[in-house]
């Protein structure tokens, strides 16, 4: 599982928690999710960037969801976010909202190219967290 909050923007992620938690308090949440309200509140706000698997486990547990469905929250945040329509269509037939549509993808995929650096920076580093402690181990 790889955490989401590297994935995407924290206030996308914060924005899709408040929402899967609906009218249940924080506190609650937090309580049964095993960490602090002020953790919880911090992920709500979009103050905490990263996550370790476990965590989000426990969150997406207690939130009653899982990570497939908190995904789906954080994209439909991100598209409310960057006034990106849901389903956009090239082809609708309105007159004029081709362009307006294309504008919008294109930040979309910007935005999406962003985050593949991000994640690919991420592994990068990972990956070299790896070879080297493979390297300092003893042979045996």
């Amino acid at each position: 599982m790889i955490p989401a909050m590297l994935l995407f923007d924290p206030r996308d992620v914060a924005a899709a928690i408040i929402q899967l938690r609906g009218d249940r308090k924080q506190v609650d949440m937090a309580e049964k999710a095993g960490i602090s309200k002020s953790q919880w509140s911090k992920y709500e706000s979009g103050k905490q960037r990263s996550v370790m698997p476990k965590t989000l486990a426990s969150i997406l547990k207690s939130l009653g969801c899982s990570e497939s469905e908190l995904l789906e929250a954080v994209l439909k945040a991100r598209a409310r976010r960057l006034g990106v329509q849901e389903s956009v269509s090239l082809t609708s037939g309105e007159a004029g909202s081709g362009a307006s549509d294309f504008q919008r993808l294109t930040t979309e995929l910007h935005a999406l190219r962003a985050q593949l650096t991000m994640l690919s920076t991420y592994f990068i580093g990972l990956n070299q967290k790896i070879e080297q402690a493979l390297g300092e181990r003893p042979s045996t």
